[in-house]
């Protein structure tokens, strides 16, 4: 699979790691998540320099961006709901976007090893509101299930349990808050400012079209106020891939894939996430990265990386890289649950009680109507 990668801060191409530079738009679903591929015969084209606010692209016709974030829900012909994957065309006739105050007629997880059944980690990606009515997308991680013990799915657990929380209102899809086990931090791309924090993609893109942008971000803790040495940089390079992906459930799907450096260039960079969106189930995979030491060092993946399909080592820029982690949520339980409110309460508590100011979420009474 060709993965997009920062070349530096100000172009971009789109790359065959340790392979080629050239694109091949042309190729067939891939079977896997490999960083290999066969060189293009296409010519390259010089992509625009990325710039710090970029105007928005012309979005494909009838595709909305927000349609990549949330997870679909089945419909029969009538429309009313109905338990089924909405990556199943056979069983689900018509789908749309889940509401924000409806229950899961299905829920997603990772797998196990050798991707032979339902893993350890829950997600679901369910829109929401803050007390503005401002239009949020949360992303769940749930650990539990049938793989670990004296653990149950939807029994929230503060020290491991956590979730990604989405604005799409500024000109960039971003995260403002983040929680994973005991790391609690909200995102900004100003102090002040709940909006373009850690960088996904533009909020208006086009199929095929790829970009970057080094971008301004502070983590804040959560019940800190933000300041001048909470400021940092990050990079983000984006793609809407021109052809579907297969992923570790066998679905091939239409996707959006998002790499996160913890630097300004893939030379400086020690470590990336990579996200990847789909129409069907919004957040559907998640990858973590790592360079490896110069000199020879012992270098090796994650075990734990097995849980998907694809690659765990790449060669970028002449350095070995290494996948560390990864969750694929395509094994789907087709099991009717209640709408998380727990985590949607529990998510706006947190962020009402961060006092960035002008921020919607500060809202004075906000803790109190949080029951």
């Amino acid at each position: 699979m060709k993965i997009i990668f920062l070349i530096s801060t100000v172009t971009f191409l789109s790359v065959f790691i340790g392979c080629t530079n050239e694109v091949d738009d042309n190729r067939e679903s891939t079977d896997s998540f490999s960083l290999s591929g066969k060189k293009s015969k296409k010519k390259k084209k010089e992509p625009p320099k990325a710039k710090p606010n970029p105007p928005p692209a012309v979005v494909k016709s009838g595709v909305s961006i927000r349609d990549f974030l949330v997870q679909d829900v089945c419909l029969d012909r009538s429309g009313n709901t109905i338990t089924a994957d909405p990556a199943d065309s056979a069983k689900c006739p018509s789908r749309r976007d889940i509401n924000p105050d409806e229950d899961l007629p299905y829920f997603k997880s990772d797998f196990g090893p050798n991707v032979s059944g339902p893993g350890w980690q829950r997600s679901d990606s369910i829109p929401m509101r803050d007390f503005e009515n401002k239009d949020l997308i949360l992303k769940t991680f749930d650990f539990g299930g049938p793989r670990m013990v004296d653990n149950v799915w939807g029994d929230f657990k503060d020290f491991q349990d956590g979730w990604d929380l989405t604005e799409l209102g500024g000109n960039f899809v971003s995260y403002i808050g983040t929680k994973d086990g005991n790391n609690d931090n909200h995102w900004a791309g100003a102090c002040g400012k709940l909006d373009d924090g850690w960088v996904l993609f533009p909020t208006l893109m086009e199929k095929g079209r790829n970009g970057n942008l080094t971008h301004d971000i502070y983590g804040v803790p959560v019940n800190e106020n933000c300041a001048i040495q909470n400021a940092n940089k990050a990079h983000a390079a984006w793609h809407w891939l021109p052809n579907p992906i297969r992923y570790s459930g066998g679905r091939v799907l239409e996707s959006i894939s998002t790499h996160h450096f913890d630097s300004t260039s893939i030379s400086s960079a020690k470590s990336f996430e990579l996200n990847y969106y789909t129409r069907e189930y919004g957040a559907t995979r998640w990858e973590s990265w790592e360079k490896c030491p110069s000199g020879g060092q012992v270098c090796e993946p994650s075990v734990d990386a097995n849980e998907c399909s694809g690659d765990r080592v790449a060669t970028i820029s002449g350095a070995r890289w290494v996948r560390k982690g990864c969750r694929d949520w395509t094994y789907i339980h087709l099991t009717k649950v209640d709408r998380p409110k727990f985590w949607v309460g529990l998510v706006q508590h947190r962020m009402c009680s961060f006092k960035l100011g002008g921020a919607s979420f500060h809202d004075p009474n906000a803790c109190q109507k949080v029951k």
